[in-house]
């Protein structure tokens, strides 16, 4: 499958990179923070918390895992 090369997607994760600011996207709260984990030891990094708005487009956290 071709996607955007700002995208970065696997079975549990899917990460967008826009400028200098990453989005991630995972299956679940214990991925996130594993992954954010890792990220963090090896690059300086800030967490901005969660998106309220991107691109002109509004955030929210999904509840439920959608199908």
């Amino acid at each position: 499958m071709e996607s955007d090369h700002n995208v970065y997607i696997n079975a549990h994760v899917i990460i967008a990179v826009y400028m200098d600011d990453l989005l991630i996207f995972a299956q679940g709260a214990e991925v996130f923070h594993w992954l954010k984990n890792i990220l963090c030891e090896k690059n300086s990094m800030t967490d901005l918390g969660d998106v309220k708005f991107i691109l002109g487009l509004q955030g929210t956290e999904a509840k439920e895992v959608l199908p």
